[in-house]
């Protein structure tokens, strides 16, 4: 049998890198072609077989460069890590083109807008009587108070697309509405005002099938975030909750989604009530966590995407945590002068 071939982007990410970290330890032992778009992004350098650094998603040349590296690499799995990349990707022509010569696990280019824009994903979800923070659109400063005196403060300003909790404010009061506004609406797209929902973070790590069905969900806890309002988790821990399980999974099944999806959900400290922050979809940054809990996400997604009928899977270690800790990576030195 030959050996399995799997592209990897984004890897200078979290997502990416502990991908990477992932298929390494899975009993598939592929060989690894990992993409970003800095030369010096340490998942080039840490675990993959072959590396190259390609456009930005939103650069023309980007699917193009990506196919080229698919064919002369021989790739069997194509799996994206970043927002942007999937919005690429998931444009008909771009599926088609890929999947001349790749598998992947991704849907049609509605579903995928609709993921990746925040406030269709609510909608979504509370057209489906799933519970969501109470959250309104703003157009500009004067509404956006307008809908922040009717929730009331503290409240979150949030633009609909961004990712790593680029331009999300939490806003104490009044005074701090202009600056937040204008923040979220620097990141494009539609700017969202919110309750602010106190109580810890969880994700739940899924990965659903090509009908939508899922295939592999987890549950975990984000410990430490940046910032900590609500970003970037830097220290989680694997918890056992069926009920937020249950309701994860719920979430990612109502948007059709096909491929990994990490619903992030805070339990409101207030009433004890669960509502959904967002959904990521792709694999969530910390996802290395679920893997030596013994659900490896990215094995998963790539037997999935080679055919394979895979029984679901909720089985995993409780009461597993990580810390994230940077260490350097010794490269050649012309590297270093790219």
């Amino acid at each position: 049998m030959s050996e399995t071939v799997v592209c990897v982007t984004g890897a200078g990410g979290p997502a990416g890198f502990n991908c990477i970290r992932s298929l390494r330890e899975s009993e598939i032992d592929p060989k690894i072609v990992a993409l970003d778009m800095d030369g010096l992004a340490a998942g080039l350098f840490h675990g993959a077989d072959a590396s190259y650094v390609v456009p930005p998603a939103r650069d023309e040349g980007f699917v193009l460069t990506l196919c080229r590296i698919i064919e002369r690499e021989e790739v069997d799995v194509l799996i994206p890590t970043v927002d942007e990349e999937i919005r690429a990707l998931c444009i008909g022509h771009n599926l088609e083109r890929i999947g001349e010569t790749a598998s992947f696990l991704l849907p049609d280019q509605d579903t995928a807008s609709k993921a990746l824009d925040k406030s269709e994903t609510l909608l979504a979800c509370e057209a489906e009587g799933l519970p969501i923070p109470e959250t309104a659109v703003a157009t500009d400063i004067g509404g956006a108070a307008a809908r922040a005196d009717d929730l009331g403060y503290p409240g979150v300003v949030k633009p609909s697309g961004s990712r790593g909790a680029r331009g999300v404010s939490l806003v104490e009061g009044e005074g701090d509405l202009e600056a937040a506004f204008r923040g979220a609406e620097a990141e494009g797209g539609r700017t969202l005002i919110q309750e602010y929902v106190p109580g810890p973070v969880y994700t739940v790590g899924t990965v659903l099938d090509r009908s939508s069905e899922v295939a592999a969900s987890i549950v975990l806890r984000k410990v430490k975030q940046v910032p900590p309002m609500g970003g970037v988790a830097v220290a989680g821990k694997t918890v056992q909750d069926p009920e937020m399980m249950e309701l994860g999974e719920r979430y990612v099944s109502c948007l059709g989604w096909v491929g990994p999806a990490s619903p992030e959900i805070k339990r409101d400290e207030r009433d004890g009530s669960l509502k959904l922050m967002e959904v990521n979809p792709r694999l969530f940054g910390y996802n290395y966590l679920a893997t030596a809990a013994g659900m490896n996400l990215s094995e998963i997604t790539v037997r999935l995407a080679l055919g394979e009928k895979l029984e679901p899977t909720r089985e995993y270690r409780e009461g597993l945590c990580f810390v994230r800790t940077p260490f350097d990576i010794l490269v050649d030195d012309e590297v270093c002068d790219r």
